[in-house]
């Protein structure tokens, strides 16, 4: 039992995230392509913000989607969901793979990321973490 978590990191033109129409139209593309693979999503909250715009979508209760646009020229998007052990994940890495092609096209972005699920609150830690030693 994990929680799964899939970054996904888009640079675009700055000129296009600076304007709140055509950041509009980002998440307009963004969320079209996001219910490709969630039918059901449903914009749950969005906030204009003064360096960019944020918004939150879920499907059914249990997936949740956040949408970042920066001014400055980056669009994130992060894919959240609880994976009980024996499942198939919501998304293959064929499926995270095709999305991060087809948004890269579609937002004309000029370099793009996606990050394999990171997976918390497993039995074992699989991520090197960092600690601070305390001493008496």
């Amino acid at each position: 039992m994990t929680a799964q978590t899939i970054l996904f990191d888009f640079s675009v033109d700055s000129e296009r995230t600076t304007d709140t129409k055509q950041r509009q139209e980002i998440a307009k593309v963004v969320r079209g392509e996001v219910e490709n693979i969630f039918p059901q999503v449903e914009l749950a909250y969005q906030m204009t913000m003064e360096d960019g715009f944020f918004c939150v979508f879920t499907e059914n209760k249990e997936t949740m989607i956040t949408l970042r646009i920066f001014q400055q020229g980056l669009v994130t998007l992060n894919i959240e969901y609880y994976l009980e052990d024996g499942k198939e994940p919501l998304m293959t890495f064929d499926t995270m793979r095709t999305m991060e092609l087809v948004l890269r096209q579609k937002l004309h972005s000029d370099r793009s990321k996606y990050l394999p699920p990171i997976k918390r609150g497993g039995y074992i830690d699989i991520y090197m973490t960092s600690s601070v030693i305390q001493t008496p």
